[in-house]
């Protein structure tokens, strides 16, 4: 198995401080997309990499939009997911 890069692991953090905005525990998340509590734990450490399918997974399950986790890996993404949390303040689900 491939290293986890170091935007696979902010990935795994944004994991983390979207599920907590959210409220939900790990188990909750993994139950929800289908998958053990441990791998949650693992993604969210930088363990493991998450696949674009699960992550598509847990993003509808935690209502928040792909490019959210990928806050912080590249100036693009920054902006792009700052844009999304905007429109989401907006309309009142920010």
């Amino acid at each position: 198995m491939k290293k986890t890069t170091k935007q696979d692991r902010k990935v795994g953090v944004n994991l983390k401080r979207i599920r907590q905005d959210r409220a939900k525990s790990q188990q909750q998340t993994a139950d929800g997309v289908r998958i053990t509590g441990n791998q949650i734990r693992k993604y969210e450490s930088g363990i493991d990499r998450i696949s674009s399918g699960r992550l598509a997974q847990v993003a509808e399950f935690l209502d928040t939009p792909v490019a959210e986790f990928y806050r912080g890996t590249s100036k693009a993404f920054t902006k792009d997911a700052d844009a999304v949390k905007s429109a989401r303040a907006s309309r009142g689900k920010g």
